[in-house]
């Protein structure tokens, strides 16, 4: 028997950023993957060691050139 492990759960965080009432989305386009479709900011896979909200923030600045607060 195998000791592979068939299904893998990785986390991930996806980051919203609102205007007033307004949330800001952005367009993928250009990537090859699910191009027309709109998503959030920024979004991505959580670290091993580490929180969500850790990984919001780096996306967020990654991504965006956004900082944002983890709290």
């Amino acid at each position: 028997m195998s000791t592979v492990p068939r299904f893998a759960l990785v986390p991930a965080s996806y980051v919203y950023l609102q205007q007033g009432a307004q949330v800001l989305l952005q367009c993928r386009a250009n990537t090859g993957y699910m191009d027309g479709h709109w998503v959030a900011g920024a979004a991505g896979h959580v670290e091993p060691g580490e929180t969500a909200a850790a990984a919001a923030v780096r996306e967020a600045r990654e991504e965006l050139g956004v900082e944002i607060d983890e709290s």
